[in-house]
């Protein structure tokens, strides 16, 4: 008997009693075109689309370049409270722009403002829907009838995550600041800490997210890594260094042809540029920070100060100029809560400013830190920036919480796009991709041995003691 052919009949028949529009496609093959598959194709997908409990519709590009912001997005709600705790006296007496362990603006006191955070979250949801909408339908145009299913699974994950998101922050808003409250009977075991963090979990899911370099801290989760080969990274952005080139020195060993630019007012004292030996990349420095557009966020900074931070489009009109540079391929942020207002402004536009930009790894801050940050203010804040980041396309697919301190957790974001084709590329080529992937480097995994030896030696390992 032939068990595999009777096994597969069987499977077939189950799933034609479900749906018995499948008999006719597995009986009459003929019957459909190709066209006719991936129109049907589209119409499932849409369907999904109209039947999503996220309030709102699709927007077409010109919409969305007419309307970038909503009144209570993170561009209009300021995370500075000018109060007692926030940015007082006390605060400008210490002389340290230390603005993100301040106590978070309480604008989401009443449910009016809880309803107008919620409007926010929903339109910026859209926008990204929007987003995923018009490349499925493109990808599906150009994808061949066996795909049509593969394609219609990934777009169904994109759906989810966006409708995962909603489901999760309308009942975080919704139940209250009690959540957050200490020592009430219902926690248990657990308590406000646990509730504030299992709100950011990873909403999507790559086939591959190896964490790569040193099994220690600092290093980053990598979303289908396999699909690097062939589509770079060439340009890398790291905001923000404090001096730690761990990043830098793990792209530039891993990837011979990128260039990485690290950005940072704080630590960077003037421009550089380091061309390492063949076989390395190339690491570019500049004393700039970036910023949103809201002055406030950079107004308690002297002049000299604020004449050292400059928006994304600046920023980026200056790097063609000077190096030739026009986009990146992946982000690294790590900028104390300057976050919030820097991505709120560059999402407004991520066709233009994230062009060709497939991965952002973020580290996310509370705002108000370990002080001030176990507030519910600050944990709306934070939902307000994943929406945004999902406005633009990106999604959650990696958490890596801090535990030494806890304020903070990396976030690592993949651009939806880039996601469904690395999805298919899989797929596509999964006959003839080496294995184990990715192929390891000394930089994927430096040898522990020789790593504790540097270590106990006083050596961190890190790019800034090379230059």
């Amino acid at each position: 008997m032939n068990t595999r052919s009777t096994m597969g009949g069987s499977l077939l028949f189950l799933a034609t009693v479900q749906h018995p529009w499948l008999f006719v496609l597995a009986a009459t093959p003929n019957s459909f075109t190709e066209g006719d598959i991936v129109e049907r194709g589209r119409d499932l997908f849409l369907s999904w689309i109209d039947a999503s409990e996220i309030p709102g519709s699709y927007s077409t590009d010109v919409e969305r370049a007419q309307a970038r912001d909503h009144p209570a997005d993170l561009t209009h709600s300021m995370l500075l409270h000018f109060g007692k705790g926030g940015l007082d006296q006390e605060f400008f007496d210490r002389g340290e722009p230390d603005w993100h362990r301040t106590t978070p603006n309480p604008v989401f006191s009443t449910d009016a403002a809880r309803s107008s955070m919620l409007e926010a979250i929903a339109w910026l949801l859209r926008r990204g829907m929007s987003r995923l909408q018009d490349a499925v339908l493109d990808i599906l145009k150009a994808a061949a009838a066996h795909e049509i299913d593969h394609v219609l699974t990934l777009s169904r994950a994109g759906l989810n995550s966006f409708e995962d998101f909603w489901r999760q922050v309308n009942w975080t808003v919704r139940y209250g600041p009690r959540q957050l409250e200490p020592d009430l009977p219902e926690h248990q075991d657990y308590g406000p800490e646990t509730n504030f963090w299992l709100k950011f979990r990873p909403t999507l899911a790559c086939h591959h997210m190896p964490r790569l370099g040193a099994e220690l801290g600092g290093f980053k989760s990598w979303c289908n890594p396999h699909y690097w080969l062939s589509h770079g990274p060439k340009f890398v952005l790291s905001l923000g260094s404090g001096g730690d080139f761990q990043y830098e020195n793990f792209v530039t060993e891993q990837w011979p042809d990128v260039t990485v630019v690290t950005a940072d007012c704080t630590s960077i004292p003037e421009p550089g540029l380091r061309n390492f030996s063949e076989g390395r990349g190339k690491l570019i420095t500049l004393p700039l920070c970036l910023r949103g557009v809201n002055d406030e966020y950079i107004s308690f900074f002297s002049k000299e100060g604020r004449e050292q931070f400059v928006t994304y489009p600046a920023f980026m009109r200056m790097l063609a100029e000077n190096h030739s540079i026009d986009h990146f391929d992946v982000i690294k942020s790590n900028i104390e809560a300057s976050e919030y207002p820097l991505f709120a402004h560059i999402m407004q536009n991520p066709e233009e400013n994230l062009k060709r930009t497939s991965q952002i790894h973020l580290e996310l801050h509370r705002m108000g830190m370990e002080e001030n940050g176990l507030n519910f203010h600050s944990l709306l804040f934070a939902q307000l920036l994943l929406a945004t980041f999902m406005s633009g396309g990106y999604h959650p697919v990696s958490f890596e919480r801090w535990m030494d301190e806890l304020s903070a957790t990396d976030v690592v974001l993949v651009n939806q796009t880039w996601w469904l084709l690395s999805e298919l590329d899989a797929r596509r080529g999964i006959w003839t991709r080496r294995y184990p992937e990715p192929r390891l480097t000394e930089a994927i995994f430096p040898d522990p041995l020789r790593l504790r030896k540097r270590h106990s030696e006083g050596h961190l390992s890190l790019m800034h003691l090379e230059l």
